[in-house]
């Protein structure tokens, strides 16, 4: 059975991600704020979640709590910057549905640019002794650590796609990844921040 994997988190299978997600139901009381692993682990569900951009909003996720619905039963929330809570439906996040075109192609490319992406951070490490976010200045471990795009990366698939008509195609994907070794800035940020912040938009 094919592995499944939700940000950093890999499961043996959907089913055991599923049952493990089910699980922070039970783990925590009406009220409570979600921490530790439990935490981690709904930032990265968030990041994959098909209704993130209605459940971030103009704001930033700092955090879950669990709230009782009125049907017996019981439903995570994400907490917004500016104290507004948003329903994060856990079973929604593992809906199956066909991809498009874009979101395919713009898999590819994650997957084409990764050993660019974990030179940069092995070269940081080398560099700088270990890491510092660089937007909120927390010192870091290995499995703390996010690269970002200083330019989003999502407004670089536009621009290649621009470029060449809207081309999807596997010979596209590596000209991409060429394009972006020499195009791409990068930078250390925390785990928690880049989960937790809005989109960036392209315009």
């Amino acid at each position: 059975m094919a592995e499944y994997i939700i940000g950093t988190y890999i499961f043996k299978s959907k089913k055991e991600a599923q049952e493990r997600y089910s699980q922070i139901l039970k783990n925590w009381d009406c009220g409570e704020y979600i921490h530790d692993t439990d935490e981690h682990l709904l930032f990265a569900l968030l990041d994959a979640h098909p209704w993130r951009k209605s459940i971030v909003g103009g704001s930033r996720i700092v955090g879950f709590i669990l709230n009782e619905t009125g049907y017996r039963s019981r439903e995570v929330r994400a907490v917004r910057e500016n104290g507004i809570t948003v329903a994060m439906p856990i079973g929604r996040a593992f809906a199956k549905r066909n991809p498009t075109k874009l979101e395919v192609f713009r898999d590819r490319c994650r997957k084409a640019i990764a050993p660019q992406i974990i030179g940069f951070k092995r070269r940081s490490q080398e560099l700088f002794g270990g890491f510092e976010c660089e937007v909120t200045h927390q010192r870091l471990a290995w499995d703390e650590v996010h690269i970002d795009h200083v330019y989003p990366f999502e407004c670089m698939i536009q621009d290649w796609l621009e470029q060449c008509a809207w081309d999807y195609s596997l010979a596209s994907v590596s000209g991409f990844a060429d394009w972006h070794s020499m195009k791409a800035q990068l930078r250390v940020v925390s785990k928690a921040y880049n989960l937790s912040r809005g989109k960036d938009d392209c315009v």
